[in-house]
């Protein structure tokens, strides 16, 4: 049933049938937006409801003159489709968006040539980009509304690149500028809201809890308003009864589009801490009004929309103290957010603003006319086919919806898990499913553990369905969303086979297997010889060393590890050309992907210190390697020089290095700082770091105080050597053998200012080479070429 429509006398130039659900929802958001400028335009874009199902979902409230139900009482897809096509041929329709709605989709292949048909891809997952090609020989073009989603759609999918065309959502300057003329963080406390669908796996909200804890640590005054609804308020309202108890928290509930404008008119801090999205509505919305994002680092998406640093701040996925940090900062600097929030809004009103989005659609429409029609012949009504997207099982025939999730319910309970992709389902990221096994997740342990975990967490964020497994128990609270523990205390136990192997039956042959580290790599070697382990096989060398190597026994027991892998991944040149030294076979057979690291910091960072004491400090693992006994020696040489030298890092070696510093009465000079999370603050009251390590494959902890624009004193070894740069811009490169080359560098910076301020300027801009977004690529570039690949013969 027809609900209004335009009158024939004037009639726009073009009229385009848009598929949607008048609903709060992302896609008829876009069609509210953009309806009355396209108008002004020549541009009539209808929004068509089509079916029992589409017409269940319709919230009155939200229809305007362009809307139309079609068929809303049949749910046979078929007469759904017919309904539209008869709709079109009626409306004169030029221009078809079929978006999401089935029968419109199911349409495509019995529209008479004169009707052009347009896709809109808005999901970053496996079920939006093939519903964005259904088909695709049909396309004039696809509408990508972020980068991510366009390199997806050509790299993974197959899409033709010179048919997608880039066009960002936009919002409503008018709407928003009350909002954006309010001065931000003028209040007494902070004032922070979320917007969106109350749920984790898309929405993160799971992740609230722990930026508040985090928040409070640092006793930043703040109040966070929740809006919105969804499966996982329950979960969400009981994580924040204490906050909630106190008055730092409140939920507002689902608002109209009227009350979004006052309700960001009041948020000095628009939280946005999504793992994947398409271009989001509220994200942008935010932003025209002026409340400065803190998001997710999604690459192709929030760092589109985002300039990190300038029109809001971006943490790795999963980091919530980073994430906090960035409010806490915020917090304390009123003048930076107010400064934030007008920059915020400026950008948003000129990229992203529905007259900018108007005029792309308005030109990529005229544009699309213009062309001649496709030689193209609409299929018989007789040969009308259902996508198989599109089937509806046999219980959603038969049974009422209730009934239906009670017997899912009941489903899954029996199996003890949620019931929502089958074993060796493909569902992401072109159908990459990712299983990294490792000894343990701990990431107190060293750099291996940080970048399994890294890489899970951008997977995750990527679309990919990916899997962490450690084969240790998690330690108490820190268990990785996505990650499964095989529940050992030591990875050396015989149990962890036979363990490994029974989570073997949930990988696929077009699954990829990632190992890091011995014996995690032992274990999955075996395995696959065993027949047990069909699927690719990854294993990520983290080391230029290795205790088997300069045992002959040990050397035979490498061969037969490396040998069962289709991939050797090295994280740096140096890693690789220790390798091929000792493994020279396996040469043709290797890769180099540089480690990502999270990079801390925005912007230089100045120091004005300019005497005695000054801070050194080192982070890493209280093993031999780190070689901390040497630089000990190093500080004692120094006296009467006055240092205070910071170690942050846990490990065996505490306790012999205590004992080492009290014999060179440097002990009051020495500070062990443990493990610590977060070395923000380490790194901002630091004048010099030390990376003394007898071998190290990469650094991350280097790269992290180039990026913190300290001046860097590295051993002169592979790998370190690879990141800081032999070429002495960023780092002073010494033997890790002597503690007098090492007393030296010091000394030479203790006294050189200028050095100093020079190594730090040019070690920030290096670091820049090793984010997460290279690191992220490269595995997914390696992961698509072997996808599907037989497995290796070994």
């Amino acid at each position: 049933m027809r609900m209004n429509t335009t009158a024939d006398a004037g009639a726009p130039l073009i009229r385009v049938a848009f598929g949607s659900v008048p609903k709060d929802g992302g896609t008829f958001t876009f069609y509210r937006t953009l309806r009355p400028v396209l108008l002004e335009r020549g541009i009539d874009m209808r929004c068509a409801a089509v079916g029992r199902r589409q017409a269940e979902l319709t919230d009155a409230a939200f229809i305007d003159e362009g809307c139309v139900q079609l068929a809303p009482h049949s749910d046979n897809l078929k007469l759904q489709a017919r309904t539209f096509a008869d709709w079109c041929e009626d409306e004169k329709i030029d221009i078809v968006f079929g978006v999401n709605s089935p029968a419109i989709l199911s349409a495509l292949a019995h529209l008479p040539a004169k009707i052009r048909a347009l896709a809109r891809c808005a999901n970053g997952f496996d079920e939006g980009y093939r519903l964005t090609l259904i088909g695709r020989e049909r396309l004039a073009r696809i509408v990508a509304l972020v980068p991510r989603l366009r390199d997806d759609l050509v790299n993974d999918y197959g899409a033709d690149p010179s048919r997608i065309v880039l066009i960002p959502n936009g919002t409503s300057p008018e709407r928003f500028a009350q909002a954006a003329s309010k001065t931000r963080g003028a209040g007494d406390r902070l004032e922070l809201g979320f917007l969106g669908r109350l749920e984790h796996n898309q929405k993160g909200v799971l992740h609230l809890p722990d930026v508040l804890r985090d928040l409070d640590r640092k006793r930043v005054s703040y109040r966070l308003t929740i809006a919105g609804r969804g499966r996982d308020e329950s979960q969400l309202r009981n994580a924040l009864r204490q906050h909630l108890d106190r008055g730092h928290v409140r939920f507002a509930g689902s608002l109209s589009p009227a009350q979004i404008a006052d309700f960001l008119a009041e948020i000095d801090v628009f939280l946005f801490p999504s793992h994947f999205e398409g271009c989001p509505n509220a994200l942008l919305e935010a932003m025209t009004a002026g409340a400065t994002p803190v998001a997710w680092r999604l690459p192709g998406i929030t760092d589109f929309l985002i300039d990190d640093g300038k029109t809001g701040l971006l943490a790795e996925t999963g980091d919530t103290a980073w994430f906090a940090n960035h409010i806490a900062d915020l917090a304390e600097d009123h003048d930076r957010l107010a400064a934030m929030s007008r920059a915020t809004s400026e950008a948003a009103r000129a990229r992203f603003s529905r007259d900018t989005c108007a005029n792309a659609y308005a030109e990529l429409f005229s544009k699309v006319m213009a062309e001649p029609p496709p030689q193209w012949e609409p299929a018989p009504w007789t040969q009308f086919k259902v996508n198989p997207m599109f089937r509806r099982r046999l219980l959603s025939r038969i049974l009422p919806a209730p009934q239906r999730q009670a017997l899912r319910s009941f489903a899954e309970t029996l199996r003890g898990r949620k019931a929502t992709t089958p074993a060796h389902a493909h569902s992401a990221a072109g159908g990459l499913r990712v299983h990294q096994i490792i000894n343990s997740c701990d990431l107190k342990l060293g750099g291996a553990e940080r970048i399994a975990r890294a890489l899970h967490e951008n997977l995750r964020a990527a679309g990919v369905e990916s899997h962490l497994v450690s084969l240790q128990a998690f330690a108490e609270g820190d268990a990785p969303e996505g990650a499964v523990s095989l529940g050992l205390k030591s990875p050396y136990d015989p149990r962890a086979l036979t363990r490994l192997a029974a989570y073997a039956n949930q990988i696929g042959p077009g699954d990829i297997v990632h190992a890091h580290l011995f014996p995690a790599s032992a274990h999955v070697a075996a395995l696959a010889r065993a027949g047990r382990l069909s699927a690719p096989l990854v294993f990520t060398e983290h080391s230029t060393s290795n205790r088997r190597r300069s045992h002959p026994l040990g050397g035979l027991v490498d061969r037969q590890i490396y040998a069962a892998f289709d991939r050797i991944v090295a994280i740096s040149q140096g890693v690789q050309s220790e390798l091929l030294r000792s493994q020279p076979w396996i040469n043709g057979n290797t890769t180099v992907i540089h480690n990502g690291c999270r990079l801390l910091f925005d912007a230089p960072t100045a120091r004005e210190r300019q005497q005695e004491p000054f801070q050194l400090l080192s982070v890493g693992r209280l093993t031999p390697a780190k070689n901390y006994g040497v630089a000990l020696e190093a500080i004692a040489s120094l006296a009467p020089r006055e240092i205070r030298y910071v170690i942050a890092g846990d490990g065996p070696e505490l306790q012999p290095l205590q004992e080492k510093a009290a014999s060179l009465g440097i002990a009051r000079r020495v500070e062990f700082a443990g493990y610590v999370p977060d070395i923000r603050e380490l790194l901002r009251a630091a004048d010099i770091f030390l990376i003394p390590s007898a071998w190290e494959g990469f650094g991350l902890a280097a790269v992290e105080a180039m990026n913190a624009s300290l001046p860097v004193i590295a051993s002169d070894v592979p790998g370190l050597r690879e990141v800081v740069g032999a070429d002495a811009k960023a780092a002073i490169l010494v033997d890790p053998g002597k503690p007098e080359a090492i007393a030296e560098a010091i000394r030479r910076l203790l006294d050189e200012p200028d050095t100093r301020r020079a190594l730090g300027r040019s070690g920030y801009e290096r670091a820049r080479a090793f984010d997460m977004e290279a690191f992220l690529h490269g595995h997914l570039r390696l992961y698509k070429g072997l996808k599907g690949r037989a497995a290796h013969e070994t």
